[in-house]
């Protein structure tokens, strides 16, 4: 019986994980400890106690966390500025219907200059 070999891909696909964090997400939670590391740091230094300091400090990273969990896991790439878009185009709808702005919103601006009416003569 010969030994047979099998290609295997998977090592040029890194994508590391822990706990939540997946592929590039994992940099948020090196973000997140290390903003808990200098904000604890910072209010020791002005005198909080340590119970206040660990939850102001704990802040920005279960921010993070809830981020990761709503709007990346299980998501396209895309969800969260999609989301944003559809927020932001309600927004100016609420204003436009309650009489605030002067022009309807657009769904896709075409970033280009307009036609000359003599091009079209």
């Amino acid at each position: 019986m010969a030994l047979e070999l099998h290609p295997n891909d998977g090592a040029r696909e890194a994508k590391p994980s822990l706990w939540i964090f997946e592929g590039p997400w994992v940099g948020t939670l090196v973000v997140g400890v290390m903003f808990f590391i200098s904000l604890f740091v910072v209010l020791s230094r002005l005198g909080v106690d340590w119970i206040p300091a660990t939850i102001i400090s704990a802040a920005p990273l279960a921010v993070m966390t809830v981020f990761v969990i709503f709007f990346v896991n299980g998501k396209a790439p895309s969800y969260a500025l999609d989301l944003f878009a559809l927020g932001v185009w309600r927004l100016r709808s609420a204003w436009y219907l309650s009489k605030l702005s002067d022009r309807p919103p657009q769904l896709w601006v075409v970033l280009r200059a307009p036609s000359h009416p003599k091009d079209f003569s």
